[in-house]
């Protein structure tokens, strides 16, 4: 077991220290229903793409605005470009008077047809809010798909990266990402980001099988933003870090 740890941390820390590189990003601001009128724009298989699909305003928005695609009926669904290599997504999204039923769900897939679930969203924010996620290995697309009960999603400014940084789009800065370091980590991390939105955040750290280990409260990115994980086992564990503006999942190796 000792031996299984020591190579996933050595495959880990090789994957940190490599550049972090853009696959594909997405701003949808020239989206309207006659550029996807055969259901495709960019690349973007979209399955609700009529003269409602999108927004104009800069409240339901991105950073990039002012357009943004709407899911606006149940079973809306989105499926990416290829974006093989990619390891992480990022994305905007708002809910508009959606409810406690209504669920946003984000899916990968190897070959577009097996699909796994990377997470199911619910509550959705009824105010804007950056999501950062891993995918799991070998993914090569990604579908966003959203079960209505009552409301609409508002959905901006995606970006796939071979790493978590918050590049690309807009004036998305690249250090607004929250960083652990150092990871691998031998118990204590640190978590830095610029990101302005990240204060009062709930900050909760799961096993891989999704059960959570530790809980942390944090004012703002400061000196105490820095995290005892001591307790825990050597391992792979993912680290949540979510205000109301935004909310980040990364991975995190503990080798002691």
């Amino acid at each position: 077991m000792k031996k299984i740890l020591l190579l996933v941390s050595v495959f880990c820390a090789s994957f940190a220290l490599k550049a972090q590189n853009i696959i594909l990003c997405e701003n949808f601001n020239t989206y309207d229903s006659a550029s996807a009128a055969s259901g495709i724009f960019n690349g973007f298989v979209i399955s609700y793409h009529d003269h409602y699909s999108f927004y104009t305003s800069t409240q339901s928005s991105g950073a990039s605005g002012p357009n943004s695609y709407k899911f606006g009926l149940d079973s809306a669904t989105m499926v990416t470009p290829d974006i093989t290599g990619a390891t992480y997504i990022q994305f905007w999204m708002k809910g508009n008077s959606t409810d406690s039923l209504s669920t946003f769900y984000v899916y990968d897939s190897p070959n577009g047809t097996a699909w796994t679930l990377v997470q199911a969203i619910n509550p959705i924010n009824t105010s804007g809010i950056v999501r950062q996620y891993p995918l799991h290995a070998s993914a090569a697309y990604v579908k966003f798909f959203y079960h209505k009960s009552v409301g609409n999603v508002a959905f901006d400014d995606f970006c796939s990266t071979d790493g978590p940084v918050g590049v690309g789009i807009a004036s998305v800065d690249a250090a607004s990402t929250p960083t652990l370091s150092p990871n691998p980590s031998d118990g204590f991390i640190t978590i830095r980001s610029n990101n302005a939105q990240l204060h009062n955040m709930n900050v909760t750290v799961t096993n891989i099988l999704g059960r959570v280990m530790k809980t942390f409260v944090l004012d703002e990115m400061n000196s105490n933003s820095r995290l005892d994980l001591t307790s825990l086992d050597n391992g792979v564990y993912f680290v949540r870090i979510k205000s109301d503006k935004a909310e980040y999942l990364q991975r995190l190796v503990l080798s002691k």
